[in-house]
């Protein structure tokens, strides 16, 4: 009576009362109370695993449900893709240093040339404030990663 009635509610998605049925058959079925406790032992441990098993496939009919609904996904009717020249950029961000010290971040096109890089380094009001009256010894240009101004 209680498999017959567990399956009907699992056809019809109604899971808590599926696990009740099985609680009622452990504390009301005469054949449990009257047995020995090795016999009602085993009784208790086959309930309990016919319910591991409707949980369980419960838990693979949800992940499944889950799974068809995030997995499907479009843009304009379309399956969504990704286009590679979009994650290239064409600036970069050079950091600045006054004798090993960063002071300015510069945004500068991708490969270019030393001449716009020191140009766009001493335009830097950090760096004008670092430099000005001083003795410029040496500039560096790490093409698409630093600029380092050494002063005296």
């Amino acid at each position: 009576m209680a498999g017959k009635q567990v399956t009907n509610n699992i056809r019809k998605r109604k899971m808590p009362t599926s696990g009740g049925i099985y609680m009622n058959l452990l504390e009301n079925d005469e054949a449990v109370r009257r047995s020995k406790n090795s016999k009602r032992l085993m009784i208790i441990i086959s309930v309990l695993i016919v319910l591991l098993i409707v949980v369980c496939v419960v838990i693979l009919y949800m992940m499944s449900e889950i799974q068809k609904n995030t997995m499907k996904f479009s843009v304009d009717g379309k399956s969504a893709t990704y286009d590679e020249s979009m994650l290239v950029s064409e600036t970069v961000e050079m950091g600045v240093q006054v004798n090993g010290k960063l002071r300015a971040k510069i945004q500068i096109a991708k490969d270019a040339d030393d001449e716009s890089v020191k140009e766009l380094a001493f335009a830097q009001e950090n760096v004008k404030a670092h430099t000005d009256g001083k003795n410029i010894v040496k500039v560096i240009v790490v093409k698409n990663k630093i600029c380092n101004i050494v002063v005296k």
